[in-house]
Order: C-alpha cells, then sequence, then structure tokens
C-alpha cells in the first residue's frame, strides 16, 4: 500500500484511506527508511505497563463481555479454571491444578488450588464457580454470551426457562475444591473454554452487596494477577498486581495502565514518545512504513471481519438484495490493494480449519449477476434504492471507517446505490446492535477455541451475537446435530450443511479473515501475537537493556 496523502485517489477510483496531518508529521520525522525502531526505545524507569486500548470498555463484568476490548482487561483482572499460555494459548492450570477426563468424554472433574484467594482475602472455591456460571446461565443476566456453556448437561433449557431447578444442571461440587461438569457431548477443547473470560468466576460476596456497582473501583473484587485500583471514565483503567494471586512471584509488573485512546494521531505520537509500550492495532494509514520496524508484528488471525443484515428492514429483508451486496464486493481487491495487512478474502463465514474443516465457498465477486439481482428485487441501477446507514463503531485505527468507505464507494460503482455512513462510540454501538437499530452493521468474530460450532452457533437464536433477526429451521436442525454428535467427521459434514445454509441466506456477510498486527516496545517480555489475539499480561517483563 502506497504512503496516503489526504484522501488521496485509490485505484479504480474507490476513495483513498486517507490520514491526517498530524500522522504525517509522525511519519515524515520518525519513520524514516534509516530507523530500526519507531521511536524511543529507552525502556522506562517504573515497573508500569501501558497499554492502548482503543476505546472505553462497556464493563468490566466478565459475565457480560463479549469483546476483545473488555476481554484484554479480564485476562488480567481475573483467571479461569484454565489460563492461556501467552505464546501458544494452550489451556494451563489455573485455579484447577489439574483436570481428569471420563472415558467417554462427558465428565470433566477439575480440582482446585488451596491456596485460592479472591483479592479481599476470602477463599475461592468450587461453589464460586458454579454460582457464577449458573448466573451466565440465568435469564434474568441476560447475557450475551450465555450460549457459551449449553455444552454444559441442561444448560441451555435452563437460560431459555424450560428448565428452572439448578440442581439439574451439569455443575456439581463435591467439596470446595472440586468442580465436575457433564456435557451434553465430548469436548476435547473444553480446557481451552474455562480459560475464556466468560467462565471466570465472579464474586458473589461483592455482587450480593453492591449490585450494578460491583464493578466499581473500592468495588471489584477479582482473582486474577492484578485488581482494579482506579477508573476514571474515558480517561484510564489502571490495574495493580493482586498480592493475593496464588502465584503472586510470577507477576512482575506492578500496574498496568489501559488507555481507552481513539485518535490515530494521538496514539502514535505517545507510542513514539515511549509513552504507551504496546498497540494491539497498527493504524492501516502507516502499515506499509511500519511494517519494517523491529517493534511491528503480524500474524494471520482466526477470526472473521463481517457486516450483518438487519432482515427486519427493508430491503435488506430480500434475500437478493443480500446477495446483490454480497456479489459486488471484490474482496481480493479490498484485501491485497487497499488494506495489505495479510487480511485474507472470506467467502464462507468460518475460517478453514487445516485438516479439520473446510467450509462452503459462498458467493464471490460478480457484479453482473449482483446487478441482475438487485433489478430482480425492483431496484434496476439502483433506482428507487432506499436510504441504507452502515453502522460501524470508533477505534484508534479508524480501521472500521476505512472498509466502510471502500464498500460504499464499490456499491456506489456497481450498483448505482449510495449507503450512507453512520458512527458511534463502543457502548453504544452494542447498544444499537444488541436492539437491532441498525441497517447494516460492521461486526468481527474471533473463534474462541478451534471447532467450527464457536463460529456456527452464533445464528442459531435470532438474539444473543446474532442481532441479525433471523433464524432457519435447516440450518439451526444441521448445527444442533453437529453439536450434539460424537463421530467428528459426521460434525463436519453437519456443520458444511449448516454453513451452506447461512451462505445462500446471507444474514450476514463475510468480508475477510483477520490479521492481527500489534506495536511493541523493545523493552516489553512476555507479549507474542496470536491467532486469537488473546494477550494475557501476567508473565510480562520490563527489560532495561536493548537487545
Amino acid at each position: 500500500m502506497n504512503v496516503p496523502g489526504l484522501k488521496a485517489a485509490a485505484p479504480g477510483g474507490w476513495p483513498g484511506l486517507g490520514a491526517c496531518s498530524i500522522v504525517l508529521s509522525i511519519v515524515v520525522a520518525c519513520c524514516s527508511p534509516q530507523g530500526e525502531w519507531f521511536g524511543v526505545t529507552e525502556a522506562p524507569r517504573s515497573e508500569t505497563l501501558v497499554v492502548n486500548n482503543g476505546t472505553e470498555p462497556e464493563t468490566l463484568d466478565p459475565g457480560l463481555m463479549n469483546g476483545s476490548i473488555e476481554g484484554h482487561i479480564a485476562f488480567n483482572l481475573f483467571e479461569g479454571l484454565t489460563r492461556f499460555d501467552p505464546k501458544t494459548l494452550e489451556p494451563l492450570p489455573g485455579v484447577a491444578t489439574n483436570w481428569r477426563v471420563s472415558d467417554d468424554g462427558l465428565e470433566w472433574t477439575f480440582f482446585l488450588r488451596k491456596t485460592a484467594r479472591w483479592s479481599d482475602g476470602r477463599p475461592l472455591t468450587s461453589h464460586d464457580f458454579a454460582w457464577s456460571w449458573i448466573r451466565l446461565l440465568a435469564p434474568q443476566t441476560a447475557a450475551r454470551y450465555a450460549s457459551f456453556l449449553f455444552l454444559i448437561k441442561n444448560a441451555e433449557a435452563y437460560n431459555l426457562g424450560s428448565l428452572t431447578n439448578q440442581q439439574e444442571i451439569g455443575i456439581r461440587c463435591p467439596d470446595d475444591h472440586t468442580l465436575v461438569v457433564t456435557l451434553v457431548r465430548p469436548a476435547p477443547y473444553f480446557a481451552f473454554m474455562t480459560a475464556f473470560y466468560v467462565t471466570m468466576p465472579v464474586p458473589r460476596h461483592s455482587i450480593e452487596r453492591h449490585g450494578s456497582r460491583w464493578t466499581a473501583p473500592g468495588n471489584l473484587v477479582s482473582n486474577g494477577p492484578f485488581v482494579l485500583a482506579t477508573w476514571q471514565m474515558h480517561r484510564k483503567i489502571e490495574l495493580v498486581k493482586n498480592p493475593q494471586y496464588h502465584e503472586a512471584d510470577q507477576v512482575f509488573l506492578k500496574k498496568i495502565i489501559f488507555l481507552p485512546i481513539e485518535d490515530t494521531g494521538t496514539v502514535l505520537n505517545l507510542y513514539r514518545r515511549g509513552d504507551i509500550d504496546l498497540l494491539f492495532d497498527v493504524p492501516l494509514e502507516l502499515y506499509s512504513w511500519l511494517r519494517t520496524r523491529r517493534d511491528f508484528s503480524t500474524t494471520p488471525g482466526w477470526g472473521v471481519y463481517y457486516y450483518k443484515f438487519n432482515i427486519s428492514r427493508k430491503p435488506l429483508d430480500d434475500v437478493r438484495v443480500r446477495r446483490a451486496l454480497s456479489l459486488a464486493i471484490d474482496r481480493k481487491r479490498l484485501t491485497s490493494d487497499l488494506l495489505g495487512q495479510g487480511q485474507v478474502p472470506a467467502f464462507s463465514f468460518t475460517p478453514p480449519i487445516p485438516g479439520v474443516y473446510a467450509p462452503p465457498e459462498g458467493t464471490g465477486y460478480d457484479p453482473d449477476t449482483a446487478r441482475r439481482l438487485l433489478a430482480e428485487a425492483g431496484y434496476p441501477d439502483g433506482n428507487g434504492f432506499p436510504p441504507v446507514q452502515i453502522l460501524y463503531n470508533t477505534i484508534a485505527t479508524d480501521f472500521h471507517k476505512h472498509v466502510a468507505e471502500v464498500l460504499q464507494a464499490m456499491w456506489k460503482q456497481e450498483l448505482g446505490i449510495h449507503l450512507g455512513l453512520e458512527i458511534q462510540e463502543w457502548k453504544t454501538y452494542l447498544k444499537s446492535i444488541e436492539n437491532r437499530e441498525y441497517d447494516i452493521a460492521r461486526a468481527g468474530w474471533v473463534g474462541d477455541f478451534p471447532d467450527p460450532g464457536t463460529f456456527l452457533d452464533l445464528f442459531l437464536q435470532p438474539d444473543g451475537n446474532n442481532n441479525t433477526g433471523w433464524t432457519h429451521a435447516d440450518y439451526s436442525k444441521h448445527v444442533v446435530n453437529a453439536l450434539s454428535d460424537k463421530d467428528q467427521a459426521s460434525r463436519m459434514r453437519s456443520f458444511y450443511r449448516a454453513e451452506s445454509v447461512l451462505m445462500d441466506e446471507l444474514p450476514v456477510m463475510p468480508v475477510f479473515f483477520y490479521a492481527f498486527s500489534m506495536l511493541k516496545k523493545p523493552w516489553i517480555e512476555g507479549v507474542y501475537e496470536n491467532q486469537q489475539d488473546i494477550h494475557p499480561l501476567r508473565s510480562v517483563r520490563i527489560r532495561r537493556a536493548r537487545k
């Protein structure tokens, strides 16, 4: 990708990926080809890590989270039965020292540390996990991610209200330090799931005392390597080392500061000066300049960038319109010429899993068919097409804005229709999606564990993490069959059939599969790129001598 000017024209007449003058000045001053690193390389004196998280988190309650913005913080405040290896993301012992799986793969027994404590010194027991998981499933909690635990016996029935007896859920506590979980089918990846933030324990005693205010500073009791010190809205979140953590001697940072800065120029200036140590997103405008720096890294991601269609609104209730919009997108040109960060065009919703799952290929680039379908739907050459808005959220790199502008231009060029752009702050955006107050909305999903089910179970219900209003009997049948099937080959066939329905109906439009990039100062040790963009900071060090 060329270094952009101010709204410079991109190939083919599509809008360029413009950069503000402050970003250009940073490039000129600090990104000369002679530099190995971007900006300051002298390590700070304190054991404090400063991370730009991109925007203000919606919540610090693990049971109500469903985004990476919140997850980056949760992985440091809380710890599940297992925890992710920061390099490989393999599940390591967390609160549980070890676990045992029955011969049929249905019963998992976790043995908890007797030294586990909440940050206020209270013992942490198996009953805390049981209460937290049942809270997640409770209908009144309205957790978007409740379906994450539907793998547990009777969990789905309890969440849907057809079962009210908690004792029938497949979660038992034989004693304070043993948790027994009964699944509806074998799941070799269940240990990965118990490291994810929605399965982390939450403090019943604090929640019952403070209600929704339990996540406020002074009220938030956690069990991870760090505890909440301050939360200044739209300014910063500070975590400090938790002395009650069971392996506190392996935690080297004294403090982590998460910043919610959305302005690209501000973020890069702070990183250049050494006031920010770590960025999880690299500005698209400067990618070609920064990718040669030693503090830059990138890796293919196991996730999909896509657009949701609100099928309750015209004209998006017509599948011909949805197909036309998808067929008019030249994904290969978008990813190679206009993004160029290693993204891969997505013609399915689920990324391939080598040796396990090859998804069906959905719509490619076929503008002639797109125009025909749009005409059949009653909008020849785009005439009479009603006002439609593309909703996206703010983020430090303006990445979503760039993608939306390119797709807006493609639809104008190929179909003769103009779609408006609407931007919202992260928390407002999430509410708009949840309440289905949008026409078309950008979205992203990263797999929680290595199985197609973590992508395809999103569309079993019209709400939760779906929010398109779409359900389909055949789709649901195939996904449910896959989720209950014990035979791996048969499961993959069912997933394939389900995804074929999804790609035919297109309530969502896959655009590309992710590539995750970061900027990391040379003094940071223990942060690694990975396919799920998960970065626990428990064992991070500030290295004094530069290599």
